[in-house]
C-alpha cells in the first residue's frame, strides 16, 4: 500500500497472531471497542499528526506503534499509561523459596516482601502463621490476605510443599487486587504451582530435619533452696534464730517434702527439645500431549512442651 495514511480517511486495528507478528489492516469506518490494542492506535492517532501528514508507509505506522506499547501498561480494570502507574507488586521464584528450610511456604517471603508482617499463631507445634500485607484494617473482621492457587480460592492459610510451588506474586495496592474486588482489600498471595514437562521422568527429594530448643531458662530454684529461703523469710529479726521446720511449713505434705529432700523439677517435666522433620518427593514427565506433576510429602514436628506433637501427610497430582 503506496498511499498516505490520513487521520480522516481511516482507523486501524491489529492482528496478533501467535508468533507475535503484527500485521496492520485500513478500516474506513468503525473499530471494536474490545481490543487492547485498537486502543493504542486510537491513542496514538490523537498524538501523531506528524506521522499522518507525510507518505509514510505501514511500516513506519508499526515502528510508531512499537514505541506506544512501551509506554502502555494494562491492569486489571483498563489501560494506563507506564509513568501514571503506582502498582505494588512483589514476585518470589521458586529457588528463593526452598533456598530456606522451611514447613511454610509463606515463612520464605520474610525479608522478601516489603509490608508483609508474619508471625507465628501460637507456639504450638504446627500452628497457623498470621499475616497481614496491608496492616490492620479491621478491629473484628480478618486482615489476612486472599490467597490463590493457579487461580482458585485457597482461603487465607497455605500447606502446599514448597517445592511444588513455582512462583508467589503478592500484590498490595488497591490498583493491583481492584479486578478481585472486596476479596482483594486485604492485598492478594498468588501462588504458582509447578507442572510437568515433556521428556523423561524426573524424580526428586527433598529433605531437612531441625532441632528447637530453648537458648536460655531464668534460674529457677530447687527444693533445698526453696526451703532455705522460706526459712529466712520466716528468721527472728530481734534474735536472728531459725524457727522451728514445723512453724515455717504449716501443709503436712510439704513439710514431708522437706525432711525427705524431695524436689521437682517442672520444667524438665513439662519441657524438651523440639524436632522438626520435613520430606518431600516429587515425579514429574510426560509427552508433548500429556504431563503430569505427582508429589508426597511428610511433615513431623515435636514442640517444645511434651505431647505437643504435629504430623501433616500432603499429596498433589497435576495432569495437564
Amino acid at each position: 500500500m503506496k498511499r498516505p495514511i490520513t487521520k480522516e480517511r481511516a482507523t486501524f486495528s491489529i492482528n496478533k497472531d501467535l508468533l507475535k507478528e503484527f500485521s496492520l489492516l485500513c478500516q474506513k469506518t468503525g473499530m471494536p471497542k474490545s481490543s487492547f490494542i485498537e486502543l493504542l492506535m486510537r491513542e496514538s492517532l490523537n498524538s501523531a499528526d506528524q506521522l499522518f501528514k507525510t507518505d509514510d508507509t505501514l511500516a513506519s505506522a508499526m515502528v510508531l506503534l512499537s514505541k506506544q506499547l512501551d509506554e502502555v501498561i494494562v491492569v486489571g480494570y483498563g489501560v494506563q499509561k507506564k509513568r501514571d502507574l503506582s502498582g505494588a507488586v512483589s514476585s518470589v521464584k521458586s529457588r528463593d523459596i526452598t533456598a530456606i528450610p522451611t514447613t511454610n511456604a509463606l515463612e520464605a517471603l520474610q525479608g522478601k516482601v516489603a509490608g508483609l508482617d508474619l508471625t507465628a499463631s501460637s507456639g504450638k507445634a504446627g500452628a497457623d502463621l498470621s499475616f497481614t500485607i496491608r496492616g490492620e484494617r479491621s478491629l473484628k473482621a480478618s486482615n489476612a490476605p486472599l490467597i490463590l492457587v493457579d487461580g482458585i480460592d485457597y482461603g487465607t492459610t497455605l500447606d502446599i510443599n514448597p517445592s511444588d510451588i513455582e512462583s508467589i506474586e503478592v500484590l498490595k495496592d488497591a490498583s493491583s487486587t481492584a479486578i478481585y474486588g472486596t476479596r482483594g482489600a486485604n492485598g492478594i498471595i498468588i501462588v504458582t504451582t509447578k507442572k510437568g514437562k515433556a521428556g523423561k521422568s524426573k524424580v526428586s527429594l527433598n529433605a531437612f530435619a531441625s532441632i528447637n530448643m530453648i537458648s536460655s531458662y531464668p534460674s529457677i530454684m530447687n527444693g533445698a533452696e526453696y526451703a532455705q529461703l522460706k526459712r529466712e523469710a520466716y528468721r527472728d529479726q530481734t534474735t536472728n534464730e531459725y524457727l522451728p521446720d514445723e512453724q515455717v511449713f504449716t501443709v503436712a505434705q510439704e513439710l514431708e517434702y522437706v525432711r525427705e529432700g524431695v524436689s521437682t523439677d517442672y520444667r524438665d517435666l513439662m519441657m524438651s527439645n523440639g524436632f522438626n522433620q520435613n520430606y518431600e518427593l516429587s515425579i514429574t514427565g510426560g509427552t508433548e500431549k500429556t504431563q503430569h506433576s505427582i508429589s508426597l510429602g511428610y511433615r513431623g514436628e515435636n514442640g517444645l512442651f511434651k505431647n505437643d506433637n504435629y504430623k501433616r501427610l500432603k499429596d498433589r497430582k497435576s495432569v495437564v
